[in-house]
């Protein structure tokens, strides 16, 4: 297996950008990449900075990666990426500070069989299917609209609509209309992959709305993989507002 032509890569969690985007170049340059990573991890959002492990994760699938995850009982709790030269055995996940971590090479020319058994366990994993699957993934949460307040009147006629920032969202559609059957998307609002991204999202119209007009809409969240599969989105409940005069 050359560097040039393959690499393999079992991720607990994965957070950095760069990581995701040095392997989405190598695949399309056309290294065969592969990839196993833990379902547990995927879902987790106890911080906003484990729920990047899906958007990482997400990125790939929607790169057409090919990906497995664990199905057997416990976890999969490697963190190592294979190349023909060296095994990348870290200490910690792929993630922004990982790097600062100890982590433990195995180059192909000095330490040849740690470095062959690295890359026979991970063929093994990726041809078991009883202890792995074929990765599927999931659709975000559903945002909540915040303001205005839900049936409000007298509302400014150039209004800031509010929400609160919803799980493993990436991107936000803003509907618009004047009934449920109408709404009409205006905007796309990019989320903040961060560690500490904001509580809210907001947008406001470009001009104002008609005055005295009875107005709904809503908000459908996004993830990375969307583009590849349009139905891994959440909408919103719908709300709506009266213009006023102003």
């Amino acid at each position: 297996m050359d560097m040039s032509t393959a690499i393999d890569v079992a991720v607990f969690r994965l957070t950095a950008a760069n990581v995701t985007s040095a392997l989405i170049r190598r695949h399309r340059a056309g290294v065969r990449v592969r990839v196993i990573v833990e379902p547990s991890e995927y879902s987790r959002n106890t911080y906003p900075e484990y729920e990047l492990t899906r958007a990482r994760i997400d990125s790939l699938w929607a790169a057409r990666i090919p990906i497995r995850q664990r199905v057997h009982a416990g976890l999969m709790h490697m963190k190592t990426l294979i190349t023909s030269r060296v095994a990348l055995i870290a200490s910690s996940n792929f993630t922004n500070n990982w790097q600062r971590d100890h982590n433990y090479f195995l180059p192909a020319a000095t330490k040849s069989r740690a470095h062959l058994q690295m890359k026979s366990r991970f063929a093994s994993m990726w041809t078991n299917t009883t202890a792995f699957g074929t990765f599927r993934p999931k659709p975000p949460a559903a945002a909540a609209p915040a303001q205005p307040a839900n049936g409000a009147t007298d509302v400014l006629r150039t209004p800031t609509l509010v929400w609160r920032r919803a799980t493993w969202a990436v991107a936000y559609d803003v509907y618009v209309g004047t009934s449920s059957s109408s709404l009409q998307r205006v905007a796309r609002v990019p989320a903040v992959l961060s560690e500490n991204p904001p509580a809210t999202y907001s947008w406001t119209p470009p001009a104002p709305f008609p005055s005295g007009t009875r107005l709904v809409w809503r908000v459908v969240s996004r993830t990375n993989a969307t583009p590849r599969d349009p139905s891994l989105v959440a909408g919103s409940s719908i709300w709506a507002f009266t213009t006023g005069a102003k």
